[in-house]
């Protein structure tokens, strides 16, 4: 099975796969979300991955 499902234009009718143009017409979220909502990403505090454990083990670890 594969990980990532195939586009279903059925079930995703409300949120259709982005065109070239819809990316071409995209903004920054900084042009048109309200400061208070940029605020809010900015001090939500996100840690590395080597921080959190989420590095891929090396290839000693794998021979184990």
């Amino acid at each position: 099975m594969n990980a990532r499902q195939k586009f279903d234009p059925k079930r995703d009718d409300e949120n259709p796969e982005w065109t070239a143009r819809d990316f071409a017409r995209a903004r920054p979220a900084l042009e048109v979300l309200p400061a208070e909502v940029i605020a809010q990403f900015k001090t939500a505090k996100a840690e590395s991955p080597k921080k959190q454990g989420l590095t891929k083990p090396s290839n000693k670890q794998r021979r184990r």
